[in-house]
């Protein structure tokens, strides 16, 4: 199926090259307009309905985390298990989560074979709720010095999820917890409704077949558009101008062919 902007794409070529297509020059000028609309006006519009946190520019590097709305056990020693998990889970909300642009979610877990700290890899980049304006950390580093700026507290809806647990297998360091990483007989959770220590490191949990929640970390993520915007029109005034452009290319191209004769 073609996105929205695929289809104001073709849609504006038909229009504005209509006249044109019979002459080759004309045309040639007709496709250099057309990818400066494109640029300005159709890229905008392809990561349209998706979180940019506020106070960021284009070009900055974000993550977006959320603690799924829904549960699972901690049963499995496979972190893909889990990424698996918080997937799906992000994908009852695409609007918000990007998955129906290709973003691909992980968890936050350790298993005995893979730390959480090695198995998300954040750099240091902002990390920001679904909300789009609570900053959960400034960088990656923070997440795994103890305190956190925000509780991981709204879920896949930027919406606060039913109060449980939350399975990470995790030190507040980011490495396995000894004996109590996800596939333990034991294994460490967190907490939801703090942005102490405890929001990775609360407690061993007996019972790993309890339902507990999972926090889910995106890849890193880039506010599209310029580095340094410049002034730009309105996409109406942009839309005129470029058929101006051929316009003129056209006109020129008659008169190029009406001086030969």
């Amino acid at each position: 199926m073609r996105s929205s902007a695929t289809v104001f794409q073709l849609v504006l070529c038909r229009v504005i090259s209509a006249p044109f297509r019979k002459n080759k020059l004309a045309m040639n000028y007709t496709k250099s307009a057309l990818l400066l609309l494109q640029f300005v006006i159709i890229a905008p519009l392809s990561h349209a309905g998706f979180v940019i946190p506020v106070g960021l520019n284009p070009g900055d590097n974000y993550y977006l985390a959320f603690v799924t709305n829904g549960s699972r056990d901690a049963t499995s020693s496979n972190i893909a298990d889990y990424d698996q998990f918080v997937q799906s889970q992000a994908m009852l909300n695409p609007s918000l989560t990007g998955t129906s642009e290709g973003i691909q979610w992980k968890a936050l877990g350790s298993t005995a074979t893979v730390n959480a700290k090695d198995h998300l890899g954040i750099s240091e980049a902002p990390i920001y709720l679904l909300d789009g304006t609570t900053k959960v950390a400034y960088a990656g580093s923070q997440l795994w010095s103890g305190a956190i700026g925000h509780q991981i507290s709204l879920n896949q809806f930027a919406l606060e999820p039913v109060l449980n647990p939350v399975w990470t297998g995790t030190l507040q360091n980011g490495n396995a917890y000894p004996g109590a990483a996800l596939g333990s007989l034991f294994t460490e959770v967190g907490r939801m409704d703090t942005p102490l220590s405890t929001w990775v490191s609360f407690y061993a949990d007996l019972n790993t077949i309890s339902s507990y929640h999972v926090y889910a970390f995106s890849p890193m993520l880039t506010v599209p558009g310029f580095a340094e915007p410049p002034t730009v029109p309105e996409p109406t005034s942009l839309i005129l101008w470029g058929m101006a452009f051929t316009g003129l290319a056209f006109s020129r191209v008659r008169r190029r062919a009406t001086s030969k004769l």
